[in-house]
This record gives C-alpha cells, structure tokens and sequence, in this order.
C-alpha cells in the first residue's frame, strides 16, 4: 500500500511534465487506485484476524526477555535501537490503516484498538529499556571514574618526583589540573562524582605547592650555605693575605 501511494504520487508529479500523455498517466492512476482499493480490503480482513499481529507480540516478547539478560550499556542502547524500529513498523501501520476507507467503524475500531495495545506494551518495555541503561551507566560509570582517578594518582606520584624546579613543578601541576578538567566533563552528567574531582583538585594543588615550597626552601638553604662557605672562603684569602710581610 506504501509503495502504492508512492507510485501515485510519482504520477501526478509526471502530469506537470511538458508533451507528456496525461490521458495515458491517468488510466495508470485509475489502476493504481483499482488496485490500492483491492489490497486496501485484504488488509482490512487480514488486521481483524486475531493472529494478524501475532508476530508483533512475538517479537515484543522476545526483546522483553533480552532485556532482563542485559549485562552492558551497549547492549541496552542496542536493543533500544530495535524496539525502535518496530515502533516505526507500527507507526507505519497506524499511518496505513489511518488512510483506508472501512465502512464499518467497529473494523477499524478493532484494527487500531489491537495495535494500541502492542503500543502499550512496548511504552512499557521501552521505559524499562531506560531504566537499564540508567542503573547499568551508574554502575559503568564508577567503574570508569575510580580507573581514570587511580591512572590520576599515578601521574601525580610520578610528577611530583620529577618535579626539581618551581617552574617545573608548576608546569606539571598543570598538567594534572588538565586532566582533572577533562575528568569533569567526561562524567558531568554524574553529580556524585563532581565532589570526588574537587577534592582531588585541592588534594593536587596542596601537594604540589608543598612540592614547591619544599624546592624553594633547599634552594634558599643551599644558597645560604655556598654564601656563608663563599664569605669564609674570602675571609680567610684576607687573613693569609695579611700575613705576609712587605718586602
């Protein structure tokens, strides 16, 4: 019936067409429509037969009991996917039987009451399908989150042991501060984890401050020394110099 309609409209676009034979495009729409109200009565009497979507409720069914086997987000997305496209079959359907001229209101009442209530099963397996996906992604997620924070920590063993300078300490406090960042956005639409990343930026920031202040402080120790060994040094050049006679 689809296709049908679709031939049709491919005919009456033709009929804009220069030097074509209207007369000709008009017997072919004529037969169209012989035939699309022939199919049209089929479907009629195919939709009131009680098994007539038996497959539907088949194929509902079957991703019913896939669901309650879904150990992954993936697969949940996936099946997802699936019962989509069969909302779109039945759309289609609804669309179909919506166009059709049944005399008898109670067929089409029958017709439709029958699609609504797959419908309805399938709004429930969807929302179902939602819930999974929100109860598996929680779980991923700090799975997830708890690697990339313990991949963090080691990074920032390994920098503040290379870090000998202030200015390398801070180059690689940025570093660390990046990746924080990245964390954050990669998990913002997980609230639970947005307190565990500012602790972590503080935890960081302390460290490498420590780290710093650690460096500068060795640094001004060792400049005092070399500056008191430098004066002694001195000092005593002076008193050897001193000590020898004018000749």
């Amino acid at each position: 019936l689809s296709k049908l309609r679709t031939l049709r409209g491919e005919i009456i676009g033709f009929k804009e067409v220069r030097y074509v034979d209207v007369v000709y495009l008009i017997k072919l729409e004529e037969e169209l429509a012989e035939q699309t109200d022939t199919i049209s009565q089929r479907c009629v009497s195919f939709l009131l037969d009680e098994k007539a979507l038996l497959p539907y409720h088949k194929r509902v069914g079957e991703k019913e009991t896939e669901l309650d086997k879904i150990k992954k987000v993936i697969n949940a997305r996936a099946l997802e996917k699936e019962v989509n496209q069969i909302v779109i079959g039945l759309e289609l359907l609804i669309e179909i039987v919506s166009n059709l001229e049944i005399e008898d209101t109670s067929h089409s009442t029958k017709i439709i009451d029958s699609i609504s209530l797959i419908f309805s099963t399938i709004n429930q397996l969807k929302a179902g399908i939602k819930n999974k996906i929100k109860s598996l992604s929680s779980e991923e997620a700090s799975a997830d989150f708890s690697s990339k924070i313990k991949l963090i920590d080691q990074s920032i063993v390994n920098y503040l042991d290379i870090a000998t300078t202030p200015e390398k300490t801070d180059e690689l406090l940025n570093k660390v501060a990046i990746q924080l960042e990245d964390l954050e956005g990669r998990f913002a639409d997980y609230d639970e984890f947005i307190a565990d990343v500012l602790e972590k930026r503080e935890e960081v920031y302390n460290a490498f401050q420590a780290r710093k202040s650690s460096i500068i402080e060795a640094r001004n120790k060792k400049a005092i020394s070399l500056e008191t060994a430098a004066k002694r040094i001195l000092n005593g050049v002076v008193k050897k110099a001193e000590s020898f006679k004018l000749l």
